[in-house]
């Protein structure tokens, strides 16, 4: 099996990739995504990043990851694989690459909330270090409730 290192790049995301972060979120969610005028404030949001992972063939983007510095430590607000690039170590990189930004900016913990429903991405999560810390009630636009998980990053919070 081939690497995603040697068929993928990882980048931080600018204003001009917007449109293409719509497009991808569009395919893949099935709730309503962030139109590319959301994207573009989030892409200039001062205490966030916006990391993409492109396809060396096409230079499109096949995943992302959005992240938020809030005191000690950095919440996870999105984090998406296109379904063609699922279960090839892909999300595990991105969360990897979240855990050494929040090492260098030196954040105890990452954070993100997940659908108490979405048992797939619970499982991917909890593989990756991830623990639950609690629920949100209510917390989806459909009523559906959230779990928050973390993940302690190896720093000199420890």
């Amino acid at each position: 099996m081939t690497t995603p290192s040697q068929e993928l790049t990882f980048r931080g995301g600018s204003s001009e990739d917007a449109a293409a972060l719509q497009r991808l979120q569009s395919e893949h969610e099935t709730e309503q995504g962030w139109t590319v005028q959301q994207w573009q404030k989030e892409l200039n949001r001062s205490n966030g990043s916006v990391w993409l992972v492109e396809s060396v063939d096409t230079n499109q983007p096949v995943g992302y990851l959005v992240m938020w510095r809030v005191a000690d430590r950095l919440e996870i607000v999105d984090l998406l694989v296109h379904s063609r690039w699922r279960r090839r170590s892909v999300g595990r990189a991105l969360i990897e690459m979240a855990a050494a930004i929040g090492r260098a900016q030196q954040v105890c913990r990452l954070v993100l909330e997940v659908r108490r429903d979405n048992a797939g991405a619970r499982q991917f999560y909890e593989a990756v270090g991830f623990e639950e810390q609690g629920e949100k009630p209510g917390f989806y636009d459909d009523g559906a409730h959230a779990l928050v998980m973390a993940r302690t990053v190896e720093t000199a919070c420890d």
